[in-house]
């Protein structure tokens, strides 16, 4: 179930099947509805290309709020992880190279001595176990020093995620928030709402090159995230 779900999600099976649908409505002599879907097509091929996937994401990182970074001076020792995706590779779920890049962060910052606590929601279920116990196992197993890591049951979104977080924080306290760059407007304005101090953590992305079949996941991101900041500014979210 899970291997189909990965296809169907997957954006070249999206253009596959728009292509497809195009055919078949040529063939059936449906004009419009061939050259509506068809107009589709060129725009979908370019985005899911490395340029276009890349353009498409590091657009994302143009709205981000920095109105948080004001935290300066903060005697702040614990930090909030957000979950960043499970996909599978090679048949096995593995975290996705935003969330490793993430727990990367996180541990220079725990070796750094800045943080003594971690913070995870529980995030989606994938292969019966939920995000966060993906993340407790890397950053386990990488992490230079112990601390004390705190997850969560599980939640959906990111508004779930903060809701959770709500049981777990001190609101006395301000929070490190690691979270991609590309995610950052939306979980700072998500906190703001909620009510939880949070002091961003801009993180570099690493500069191992993706595989050709990586870069569509990039686009998927960005026009999911794009839909979700819609979402929730009309859900007053943020």
């Amino acid at each position: 179930m899970g291997h189909l779900k990965f296809i169907a999600e997957y954006p070249v099976t999206w253009l596959v099947f728009l292509s497809i649908l195009t055919l078949l409505f040529f063939l059936k002599n449906y004009k419009t509805m061939s050259l509506l879907s068809g107009a589709l097509i060129l725009p979908l091929a370019v985005s899911i290309t490395p340029l276009g996937s890349s353009i498409w994401l590091n657009s994302l990182t143009k709205i981000d709020s920095t109105g948080s970074e004001s935290c300066a001076g903060s005697n702040i020792d614990s930090a909030i992880l957000l979950p960043g995706g499970v996909v599978y590779v090679g048949g096995k779920p593995t975290l996705t190279r935003w969330s490793k890049e993430r727990v990367g962060a996180v541990n220079e910052y725990i070796h750094e001595g800045k943080i003594k606590e971690v913070l995870i929601p529980g995030g989606a279920v994938t292969n019966n176990k939920n995000e966060a116990s993906y993340l407790v196992d890397s950053l386990s197993s990488n992490m230079l020093k112990p601390i004390r890591v705190i997850s969560g049951p599980g939640s959906n979104s990111t508004y779930g995620n903060f809701i959770e977080l709500q049981a777990m924080i001190d609101r006395r306290k301000t929070y490190y928030l690691f979270t991609s760059r590309w995610h950052l407007y939306r979980a700072l304005k998500v906190a703001e709402k909620i009510g939880i101090k949070i002091c961003p953590v801009k993180i570099v992305a690493t500069n191992k090159s993706l595989e050709i079949n990586e870069h569509p996941w990039l686009f998927k991101a960005a026009i999911r995230e794009y839909l979700a900041i819609s979402f929730y500014f009309l859900k007053g979210r943020i």
